[in-house]
């Protein structure tokens, strides 16, 4: 049998940034690598089941959330190779070395697509435009060979042009040497905003009523409400630390906007969530670069703060700019969760929590999220949700 990998890279964009996107878009068993050659490489679970939809929908979804150039190859046992070049989220280029391969009613001499002009604008500056043309139209090579040329060309190593979910450990290694606060007490709540924090970068600008409530700072917010503050105004929400959790782009100008609603949601500050819906906030409002306040309490399961939303207007059965309703992210979570190795589990809360945790510890945690996720289900009306 031969070789099978699905792999994504972003173009111009920081490991953090992508990181971030995959966060917010739902996705919990995903990899990432640093930035080479300005490609930030990343692979998924889902998309490594290489089924198209998956791959192209995650593609998309990433270009369109960090508004880059995301590619995306596809490996199928050595005997076809394909990509699908997205740039702000619609499919700009698309290649397929054995159109026949998955349907024979296809008839046809060689490979289809892919557009030499397109790809060379990604290309490393002195790359053999002859050899990209030449690579595109070959009927020769077997797949994995098609992809580490097109790697090369566009500056990538072979090793990422390869890469697979299956690959390498998801989490990585723990530095045994890392100095964490062993006796830390962990809770859910704390967990979730820790989760959100180190998956992003600096941010350097805010708005000041976002600001304040993801502080969870009353005062300030009463003061912003009290100065004629908009409740559905966007900006930058930061974290106390130097840690911010919407910085998805790299650079002041390019951070993402969100409502005060989604950021006190996003942070757990009921008390400000409270007083935003007191004064007109909409909890069921998406916009390009978060889903809605009911999506957030759902994925993170916080039960408290979908009650709250669910009893000032919150619709169970909105859904955000993908398609999704708030009971379609919190089941991915849920089952995620609920399926992942208690070892993967255990490196994924200590790196993301700073914290040393014990395996005791990590099942205790995973059951009360998946207590949360069951609770929230409920709430949102599913009485069968296992």
């Amino acid at each position: 049998m031969g070789l099978s990998c699905v792999n994504f890279h972003a173009r111009g964009v920081a490991e953090d940034e992508v990181r971030c996107a995959l966060v917010l878009l739902g996705a919990i068993d995903f990899r990432v690598k640093s930035s080479e050659n300005h490609w930030v490489s990343f692979v998924e679970v889902d998309a490594s089941g290489q089924d198209v939809g998956p791959i192209q929908s995650l593609a998309a979804a990433v270009s369109r959330q960090l508004s880059v150039p995301v590619l995306a190859f596809l490996v199928h046992d050595s005997e076809v190779a394909c990509y699908w070049l997205y740039t702000q989220g619609e499919l700009r280029d698309e290649y397929n070395s054995y159109p026949g391969y998955f349907d024979e009613a296809v008839v046809t001499e060689g490979p289809s697509g892919g557009d030499a002009e397109v790809l060379a604008a990604l290309c490393c500056p002195n790359a053999d435009r002859q050899q990209l043309q030449e690579t595109l139209r070959s009927k020769e090579l077997f797949g994995e060979d098609i992809v580490i040329r097109l790697a090369e060309l566009l500056g990538l190593s072979a090793f990422r042009a390869l890469w697979d979910f299956a690959s390498d450990d998801p989490i990585g290694e723990v530095d045994d040497e890392d100095d964490t606060d062993a006796g830390s007490e962990i809770n859910t709540d704390e967990l979730r905003r820790t989760l959100v924090e180190q998956a992003r970068p600096q941010a350097t600008t805010s708005n000041g009523l976002v600001e304040a409530v993801s502080r969870g700072d009353l005062a300030a917010l009463e003061a912003q409400l009290g100065a004629g503050a908009n409740v559905e105004s966007l900006g930058v929400s930061p974290v106390l630390g130097g840690l911010t959790p919407f910085s998805i782009f790299h650079g002041p100008a390019r951070h993402p906007p969100i409502t005060p609603l989604q950021a006190a949601v996003l942070h757990c500050q009921r008390d400000a969530a409270r007083r935003l819906l007191h004064a007109g906030a909409k909890p069921n409002q998406s916009n390009s670069t978060l889903a809605s306040p009911m999506h957030i309490a759902a994925m993170w399961g916080n039960f408290e703060m979908l009650t709250l939303l669910l009893e000032n207007g919150g619709d169970a059965d909105a859904t955000d700019v993908y398609g999704q309703t708030p009971m379609d992210l919190l089941d991915r979570f849920y089952g995620e969760w609920e399926t992942t190795p208690t070892s993967t589990l255990l490196r994924r809360l200590q790196l993301n929590s700073g914290k040393t945790v014990s395996e005791p510890e990590a099942l205790s945690i995973r059951q009360q999220f998946l207590d949360d996720w069951e609770r929230c289900a409920r709430a949102l009306g599913w009485t069968d949700h296992k």
